[in-house]
């Protein structure tokens, strides 16, 4: 067949077959290469289209978020040990004050199944519960007082100003749900119920609304990282051909 028909035999052809059919002869391989050259060349354009657009995307919430970000880290400076000391010290904790208490231990990481759960397996509450709340807590108050006055939470929580960087994700989405499912957790409950609590509080929102806006950052970052790695190959591999 001559070449002009050929060539457009290959252009309906799967790339697959193609780079098979460059093995066949020194004739195929120059026709192949000229067709996997041109779907290169297009796969480029396309991709630098979107890395465009992406990298615009970003940049533009770095620009507009960053100063959130250095806001909410603010809230997160110079904190003291002495809200969980007063927090730690109830025997019978009022259950908002043990609910933000818990969301800090998830936000820390804690392993809510590892310790303080009831015979039956499911965790047990000393708080007595209010109107309009049925949220059963995932951890004891007896274990959330032990996990708060260990050294390692201390020195986490006096250093969340760098260390909020490395709170996971889905740990501040559960911490969220929490909250969100939870109407008596608001800051003028807590400041009523218990003033380390209601400081606290405001730490573990903090953490939140930077988790959120970071997340965001990061997902952006993580595209425009996977359409570099994505030009680098199509660029390596139109060399090839």
């Amino acid at each position: 067949l001559p070449n002009e028909l050929l060539l457009l035999v290959f252009a309906k052809t799967d790339t697959s077959v193609l780079l098979t059919m460059r093995y066949s002869s020194t004739r195929m391989k120059r026709l192949v290469e000229v067709v996997l050259a041109s779907r290169l060349e297009s796969t480029t354009t396309e991709l630098s289209v979107r890395r465009t657009l992406s990298a615009k995307r970003f940049f533009e919430a770095e620009k507009v978020k960053r100063p959130h970000l250095r806001h909410y880290r603010q809230f997160l400076r110079n904190i003291s040990t002495n809200e969980i000391t007063e927090a730690t010290w109830y025997t019978t904790p009022p259950p908002e004050l043990q609910t933000v208490c818990e969301c800090l231990c998830i936000l820390k990481g804690t392993n809510s199944f590892s310790v303080g759960m009831g015979n039956n397996g499911t965790a047990t509450t000393t708080s007595t519960s209010s109107p309009g709340r049925s949220r059963t807590p995932s951890m004891t108050w007896p274990t959330i007082k032990k996990l708060m006055t260990r050294y390692d939470f201390k020195t986490w929580l006096t250093n969340l100003r760098m260390g909020v960087d490395h709170i996971p994700y889905a740990a501040a989405k559960r911490v969220e749900r929490i909250i969100m499912l939870d109407p008596s957790i608001t800051y003028e409950r807590l400041r009523d119920v218990s003033m380390a609590g209601h400081k606290l509080l405001i730490i573990v929102a903090a953490c939140l609304q930077y988790c959120t806006i970071s997340e965001d950052l990061r997902i952006k970052s993580r595209e425009l990282s996977t359409i570099d790695r994505s030009l680098d190959r199509a660029a390596l591999l139109l060399e090839c051909v």
